[in-house]
C-alpha cells in the first residue's frame, strides 16, 4: 500500500494556472485524511505550504530539489548545504550573471530590485504569470547582496535562467558545474534553467529521507513528476508516474505514464489509489 505520495507541482500536480485549485486540494486532503502523508516535491523554494495554496492541509514539502525539507508544521526538518568554497568560486567566475542564491531564510540576488523587476518585465506574459505563482512570499528576496553577504549565509541552491542566445553563457556555466562534480550538480526542470545543489540534494534523496523518517519502505511511496529535476525520483521508486505532457526522458524514467496534468490526471490518480487501497496506518 502507498503511505506517502510525493508530487512535483508545475506540469504535474498543478494544471494550467500553476496553482492549487479545488481538484488539487481535494485530492491532497483526501490522501491526508486517509492516514497517508503527502509531500510537495518541487524545485521551487517554498517557505510554507500555505504560501503555495495548501492552507491548513498537513503536507510535507521537499523543495529546492531536495535541499530543504519542511515538516507538517512548516519547520525545516532537514537541509543539505552547498560547499562554501564552491559558492565563493562561482561568484568569482561569474560576476556578471544574475544568479539567485537560496538560503534557509531568503533568496539572495546581487542585482538591485529595480534591475530584477526590469528583467521580469522582459519575460513573456505566460512566464510572468508562472513566476507570480512561484514567488508569493513578501520579503523572500533580498537584493543588492555583495559576495561577502552571500558567502556568510548557508546556501542550499543556486538558480539561473538563461535567455535565447545565451548559448555561450550556458556552456560556460555547465562546464564550470561539471568541473566541480564533487561539489555541485545541475538538475533543472528545463534546458534553459540552472538549478544547482549539492550532489546529494535531489528530489529522490529528499523523498527517500522523508520516507525513512516516516518508517516507510520505498515500495510504500508513490511519486509523480514531469521534468528534468524529477528523473532521479521517477527512477528511484517502483510506483512512479509521469503525466502525458512530461518530457520524453521523464516518461521513459517513470514506470507508468498517466493522463494530462491539464485534466488533473495526478489528483485523480491519487484519489483512485486511496479509494482502491482504503485507509492507511503509518507505522
Amino acid at each position: 500500500m502507498v503511505g506517502l505520495f510525493a508530487s512535483d507541482l508545475d506540469g504535474t500536480l498543478f494544471g494550467l494556472t500553476h496553482q492549487a485549485g479545488r481538484e488539487v486540494l481535494s485530492s491532497v486532503r483526501m490522501a491526508c485524511d486517509s492516514g497517508r502523508h503527502f509531500a510537495l516535491a518541487t524545485g521551487r523554494t517554498v517557505r510554507s505550504s500555505a504560501a503555495v495554496g495548501f492552507g491548513d492541509i498537513p503536507v510535507e514539502v521537499v523543495c529546492a530539489n531536495g535541499a530543504i525539507i519542511l515538516g507538517r508544521d512548516g519547520s525545516i526538518v532537514h537541509h543539505v548545504p552547498m560547499d562554501p568554497a564552491f559558492i565563493e568560486e562561482l561568484l568569482v567566475a561569474f560576476p556578471e550573471l544574475p544568479l539567485e542564491f537560496v538560503t534557509l531564510d531568503h533568496t539572495l540576488e546581487r542585482r538591485s530590485r529595480k534591475e530584477s523587476e526590469a528583467a521580469r518585465l522582459r519575460m513573456s506574459l505566460v512566464r510572468r504569470i508562472v513566476l507570480r505563482g512561484m514567488t508569493r512570499d513578501r520579503g523572500e528576496r533580498l537584493y543588492g547582496q555583495t559576495p561577502d553577504d552571500i558567502c556568510s549565509q548557508v546556501v542550499v541552491k543556486v538558480n539561473y535562467r538563461t535567455e535565447p542566445g545565451d548559448d555561450e553563457v550556458r556552456e560556460r556555466l555547465a562546464s564550470f558545474v561539471a568541473a566541480h562534480a564533487d561539489q555541485a550538480v545541475n538538475a533543472p526542470f528545463s534546458r534553459r534553467m540552472f538549478e544547482i545543489t549539492d550532489p546529494t540534494a535531489t528530489k529522490a534523496e529528499g523523498v527517500a529521507w522523508l520516507a525513512r523518517q516516516l518508517g516507510l519502505a520505498n515500495d510504500e511511496v508513490a511519486v509523480y513528476g514531469d521534468g528534468g529535476n524529477d528523473l532521479s525520483m521517477l527512477r528511484r521508486f517502483e510506483h512512479s508516474y509521469a503525466p502525458r505532457g512530461a518530457l520524453e526522458e521523464a516518461k521513459r524514467s517513470a514506470n507508468v505514464v498517466i493522463g494530462s496534468n491539464v485534466l488533473y490526471a495526478v489528483p485523480r490518480h491519487v484519489k483512485a489509489t486511496v479509494r482502491h487501497e482504503g485507509p492507511f496506518q503509518v507505522p
